[in-house]
């Protein structure tokens, strides 16, 4: 079912099966293409993108039926096997694509009476399995000849019999991974085409469920196998593992069940693990569907400020990750819908300084941090695979201000006075003042306008009254 592959994972919230892309540059090494299923459950069949090295991933069409397996052809178009949706009629038949075009260049034949699990290209023969037996398949006619006898069991048949027999291809050899449908084991072994029987038993992978198409790939050399962890087993959950042959033996999963989730489609806690993995042509064309970069995140920052306070600190929380050619910048805008038209600053560090002349008060403006193409030392805002962490708002403030109105400003000594404060700002107001005969004395204040009195000591000097304020502050800012 593959040939040198570079990587394999799966996704948490649908049934995969990928089939992945060798020859690409380090920053696009790690995508798949890949057959599965979105929604719960056996749900919608898709055709899937995935960024392995960032679990993230794109549905690139909806499959008519089921998918079982791909193959990719010599002349780099990709067969997709597919089987019908019911046992009556039962029925298997191949799509080949030729990328990008998503719409399939040719459909063979429906092959009746047999749902093919597997297929695969050796020593030029293309092999198919269904149940234990293996064929050959002629992709002219779509013409299948059984191979006689079926593949021998290493172990005796459990009582429900529903062997899951996938094929690859490791050191020139022709291998089998298969689970017998009642146990939760998943057996290796190595199998020997012209007779169909196995010549090496490899051995066992345990805490592999039942019957959930566990397949081995060869990535870069290197060995792995993605299967659903059973319940209580340490790896529970739909996972690419490392894998190694002699003996079988299962590693921590690759991005498996944390796969994040797909917007729109729930996080499903007990998936179907990838299965059907094959090559994909070397050159991608549904760049940039998956992009390599990632979104930071912030964290609250003081939402309102004074002006004349125009440098502000970006909290970062989570640092963004610039892919290939891509830099990150912390953005003032005052258009969340329009970040171009409405950029402030773009800087390269969080410390951002906003030039006094460009903040207009009492207008939200928004912090975000992006992650995209670097232009002339600037983020492109137009890059398909910008990303923008949360954004945080901030208001600059105008300081407060206070008017006293004295009624009677020609006060003797002794006597009192009323007075009339009248504020700018956004209520509590804290003021501190000084009068004559009167030291520093605060005062708060619920409202836009106070009134307060003042009464001058007996042994104030003649004079008129003055009343002069040194400190207000609002529920924003503080003036000295």
């Amino acid at each position: 079912m593959f040939k040198h592959s570079t990587k394999s994972t799966c996704h948490s919230s649908l049934i995969v099966c990928l089939f992945l892309l060798s020859g690409q540059t380090a920053l696009w090494s790690q995508l798949a293409y890949g057959l599965g299923f979105r929604g719960p459950g056996y749900g919608i069949p898709i055709m899937a993108l995935y960024d392995l090295d960032h679990c993230n991933m794109c549905i690139i069409k909806d499959l008519p039926v089921r998918g079982q397996d791909l193959l990719t052809l010599p002349n780099g178009d990709v067969m997709v096997l597919l089987v019908s949706p019911n046992a009556n009629p039962r029925y298997s038949y191949f799509e080949t694509y030729s990328f990008p075009n998503t719409t399939p260049v040719n459909v063979s034949p429906n092959i009746p009476g047999r749902w093919f699990r597997s297929i695969i290209d050796y020593n030029g023969q293309y092999y198919v399995t269904y149940l234990d037996s293996l064929y050959t398949i002629d992709l002219g006619n779509y013409q299948v000849t059984p191979i006689p006898g079926a593949i021998p069991l290493p172990v005796p048949p459990p009582t429900q019999i529903e062997m899951v027999f996938r094929l690859f291809e490791y050191n020139g050899g022709l291998y089998a991974v298969f689970s017998p449908s009642s146990s939760v084991i998943t057996y290796i072994m190595q199998i020997d085409p012209a007779n169909a029987s196995a010549s090496t038993l490899y051995g066992t992978v345990n805490g592999l469920a039942n019957d959930l198409f566990s397949d081995v790939s060869i990535l870069d050399g290197q060995q792995y196998i993605s299967g659903t962890g059973a319940p209580g087993v340490p790896y529970y959950g739909a996972s690419v593992f490392g894998f190694g042959m002699t003996p079988p033996t299962a590693a921590p999963p690759v991005c498996g069940a944390n796969f994040p989730s797909v917007p729109g489609y729930p996080f499903i806690p007990f998936p179907i693990a990838p299965y059907g993995m094959v090559d994909a042509p070397a050159n991608h064309p549904f760049f940039p569907c998956i992009c390599a970069n990632k979104a930071g995140e912030i964290y609250f920052a003081p939402s309102n400020r004074c002006l004349g306070s125009n440098q502000i600190t970006v909290n970062v929380g989570v640092a963004g990750i610039p892919g290939n050619g891509d830099l990150v910048r912390y953005l003032v805008v005052s258009d969340t819908n329009n970040l171009a038209g409405s950029l402030i600053v773009s800087s390269a560090s969080p410390i951002i300084s906003v030039p006094p002349a460009l903040i207009v008060p009492n207008v939200p403006y928004y912090l975000v941090m992006a992650v995209g193409n670097n232009i002339n030392n600037s983020v492109d805002l137009s890059d398909p695979c910008l990303k923008l962490s949360n954004y945080q708002f901030v208001i600059w403030r105008p300081a407060p201000t206070v008017a006293f109105s004295v009624s009677n400003p020609n006060v003797c000594a002794g006597a009192c006075t009323d007075i009339t404060a009248t504020f700018t700002g956004v209520p509590p107001f804290t003021l501190t003042y000084t009068a004559t005969g009167i030291g520093a004395t605060t005062q708060t204040f619920s409202s836009n306008t106070g009134a307060f009195q003042i009464c001058l000591p007996p042994n104030t000097p003649a004079g008129a009254f003055s009343i002069q304020a040194t400190g207000l502050g609002d529920s924003y800012c503080s003036c000295p």
